[in-house]
This record gives C-alpha cells, structure tokens and sequence, in this order.
C-alpha cells in the first residue's frame, strides 16, 4: 500500500515487470535480436520500451 497510489493495470508500484523480445530483420539484410526487461513503477512502460527499442535500432543501423 502507497498512500494516494490507485494500482490501475499495468502500473504497479511495487513489481511492474515487462518483458520484450524482438528479432529485427531489415530489407538490407540487417538481422538482430534485442532481449529487454524493465520493471518501471507506476506507470505502464510499454512507451518506454518502444523508445529503447527505436535508439537500439538506431545504433545498430549506424554501425551496419
């Protein structure tokens, strides 16, 4: 219990635990897989994933 918290789906304030997997494949022949686990509070870090996701792209598609 956390005073004035209200627990709502996927904003947990204690384990809010995601899990992502993601095999990227790019026309060019670019492959990899990404593994992430987060375990961001009180709010839903589907957002935050996708963010991550996008800068790891970037970083690999730099160095490809």
């Amino acid at each position: 219990p956390e005073e004035g918290f209200e627990c709502k789906k996927y904003h947990g304030n204690v384990n809010n635990y995601m899990n992502s997997v993601a095999i990227v494949e790019h026309p060019d022949g670019t492959t990899y897989m990404v593994t992430l686990m987060s375990n961001v509070l009180r709010k839903n870090s589907a957002n935050d994933h996708f963010a991550v996701a996008s800068s790891i792209d970037k970083i690999i598609r730099k160095k490809s």
